[in-house]
């Protein structure tokens, strides 16, 4: 059906000049661009939205008073046009034929751009003159002459329309590519390249090159991004998308798209998915130094992109940061891991009893008044992250170590944001802790001995083991319990960062198997786990946790509220170009390609019953709930054994994890009720498992 498509509506010019030589390729759209034994509905639907990236990255001018370039413009504007329609069409044979689970509001959202654009191609009738006898004379120069001028006027028009309407065109593709992110429950990732500093030496460097979805690093690819930020990129580049250096912009007045001909990739459009019945999830993570803290927030008055995303909303009446705490390590070793929530500004109710900490009363004190957390103003958001990053400092959770100044803890600032005509949405920020490997920490303190001759070690012989193998240069500047402390804090931020990759694979409905740290062998691996993730989901461990899932659950249940359909994710890995950096730089790249390279792998959720509109679903279903068969809520992240992809090894308790994991006399229960999309009138509970502290 497609490759028929293709074949009915394509039209191929023949031009002999070289001008209309470019006019015929510009008709050109490969007819194998499907391919009919695909059945992966993901790649389909990715492939699908390629047509409409090549739509944005499509350029018309309108200006040009040449006919040939009306022409060429002209059949350029067409071939627009079809693209999106080819891609209506798909989207629309998805929906009514393969059974997908589909909530409604993407139902609404589909129809009404489907609607709207049939509209627009009925009053345009760019049909009637592609087929126009007048558009053939155009092949020769001897049939040109008989071409009327009123010919060349309804291409004028046509062409002078687009121009006035060109960012609703535009916006109108990002909205269908909104549709297919929500089928396919996308997770968008982007990498930048941190500005280098005072560094002339190339040979001191890693070699990379890039193009806007992907990044070369010694050879190696990767790809797949929504966008690659080279390092001469500025803040303001990385949200609009593209680097602007003729036009200056104020702060709230980042008018970028009447400059240009597309609408960049940037975080621009992520931003304006507040305003549109959306949350959003920002994520960054990176090795020490990398910049993650910069790209989000700035410095010395330099905005970073949350002050231009949030000053550049319409219409908001106000922005709280209802929340902000930190996730720590408590404790760590060869057998477990365990981590605790630093409240800053109000408490986390779910993690409270157990796994929290209360520093509220302690953080207000040093907040100045003219900062007020309930009603911010945005140019106050550099004071407030100086005066967090003093408190942090202050509490040891930021940290000098031998390769610089270190994050060793990960920050999430949730704030809620008020709109007059619109509903009430959450920005989640999340400032990861330094990506440093427990074995580079390891090693930039201890000599010739491996990390796992300390991980065997209580902390009395730890301290011991570190005084008797610490390297001299270090011993004046660093306590053997300052040592022990990094590399627990190591141990217990990779099991985080792990943990948050599970997590976001299993947004796309893709499951990794888990497996577990081994001390026997002796051997540190920092792909493995010494928590189970899926676990983590419903049950802490009071004795062995992470704590990022419970987090990302808790995220998800103050975000998804009301009319608000969904939260989008967009994660920032920010690279180092030194090459001093390179192993760290790979794990970084790693870490976003272990999601990234999964996100196609993971099915759509299928209906079993014919339902009466638009798919089939189970009666005791409510297709707006957003549950399905096997009690499986897709969205939330949980799962029963029959539905979790998983070795059969994991769902036994027979490792030094789950062994442990006795008696469940506590039930703790989220304070809000849970989420429609969770599929259930009840509230969902966390157990969590008391044993005698260790």
């Amino acid at each position: 059906m497609l490759k028929q498509l293709l074949n009915d509506q394509l039209i191929y010019l023949s031009l002999k000049d070289d001008f209309t030589q470019d006019v015929t390729k510009s008709t050109i759209v490969e007819s194998n661009f499907f391919d009919d034994s695909e059945k992966n509905i993901k790649y389909r639907l990715k492939k699908i939205s390629e047509l409409l990236v090549l739509n944005n990255n499509t350029s018309i001018n309108t200006e040009s008073n040449n006919k040939s370039e009306q022409i060429f413009h002209f059949i350029t504007l067409n071939n627009i046009f079809f693209r999106k329609q080819r891609v209506i069409t798909e989207l629309n044979d998805v929906i009514q034929n393969e059974n997908l689970v589909i909530q409604d509001y993407i139902l609404n959202e589909f129809y009404k751009i489907k609607k709207d654009f049939d509209k627009h191609v009925n009053f345009l009738n760019l049909q009637e003159i592609i087929n126009s006898p007048f558009l053939q004379y155009h092949k020769t120069n001897s049939s040109i002459e008989r071409i009327p001028e009123t010919f060349y006027n309804s291409i004028t028009n046509i062409l002078d329309f687009w121009n006035f309407n060109e960012i609703y065109y535009r916006n109108q593709d990002l909205d269908i590519l909104n549709v297919i992110d929500d089928l396919i429950d996308d997770v968008n990732i982007y990498i930048r390249v941190k500005p280098l500093v005072g560094i002339n030496d190339k040979t001191l460097l890693i070699s990379t090159k890039s193009t806007e979805n992907s990044i070369s690093l010694n050879g190696k690819t990767y790809n797949g991004f929504e966008n690659v930020f080279p390092d001469d990129f500025t803040n303001l580049d990385v949200y609009i998308g593209k680097q602007d250096f003729e036009n200056e912009y104020l702060l709230n007045n980042v008018n970028f798209l009447e400059k240009f001909n597309t609408v960049p990739n940037g975080l621009y459009n992520a931003f304006n998915k507040l305003q549109t019945g959306y949350s959003l999830f920002l994520y960054g993570n990176g090795i020490s130094g990398s910049g993650t803290s910069y790209t989000f927030f700035g410095e010395n008055g330099t905005p970073g992109i949350v002050q231009y995303g949030l000053a550049n909303l319409e219409n908001v009446s106000n922005i709280k940061l209802k929340h902000l705490f930190e996730q720590y390590v408590s404790n760590a070793n060869d057998k477990y891991v365990k981590g605790n929530i630093h409240n800053l500004i109000n408490i986390v109710p779910e993690l409270n009893e157990y796994f929290s900490i209360d520093e509220t009363t302690q953080f207000s004190e040093i907040i100045p008044s003219y900062i007020d957390v309930k009603s911010l103003d945005i140019k106050d958001l550099q004071d407030l992250c100086q005066i967090i990053d003093t408190h942090r400092t202050k509490m040891n959770r930021i940290k000098i170590l031998p390769t610089g100044k270190s994050s060793r803890s990960s920050l999430y600032y949730i704030f809620q944001i008020e709109s007059v005509n619109a509903e009430r949405s959450y920005l989640t920020i999340v400032d990861s802790c330094s990506q440093d490997s427990p074995n580079d920490i390891y090693e930039s303190f201890i000599k010739d001995m491996h990390l796992e001759n300390l991980m065997i070690c209580d902390k009395e012989e730890a301290i011991s083991f570190i005084q008797n193998h610490a390297k001299n240069n270090i011993r004046n500047d660093y306590s053997p319990e300052f040592i022990y402390k990094c590399i627990q804090e190591s141990i217990y931020n990779n099991e985080a960062l792990n943990h948050f990759n599970y997590y976001m694979n299993s947004k796309n409905n893709y499951y990794d198997n888990v497996k577990y740290h081994n001390f026997d062998e002796k051997d540190y691996n920092k792909s493995m786990y010494f928590v189970n993730p899926k676990s983590e989901i419903h049950t802490i461990n009071r004795n062995n946790n992470c704590l990022t899932i419970p987090i990302m659950k808790f995220i998800e249940n103050i975000s998804l509220k009301k009319d608000i359909n969904r939260i989008k994710y967009h994660l920032i890995y920010n690279i180092r170009k030194e090459l001093s950096s390179l192993s760290q730089t790979m794990h970084t790249l790693y870490l976003s390609q272990d999601i990234n390279n999964k996100k196609l792998y993971g099915s759509i959720q299928k209906l079993e019953k014919q339902s009466d509109y638009l798919g089939t679903f189970n009666d005791d279903v409510v297709r707006q709930q957003g549950t399905f068969n096997d009690d499986v809520v897709r969205q939330q992240g949980t799962f029963t054994d029959a539905s979790f992809k998983e070795e059969e090894n994991q769902h036994t308790f027979t490792d030094d994890v789950d062994r442990r994991q006795g008696i469940n006399n506590k039930v703790y229960t989220f304070n809000d009720a849970v989420d429609r999309r969770q599929g259930s009138n009840g509230k969902e509970t966390i157990k969590i498992i008391i044993e005698k502290e260790i």
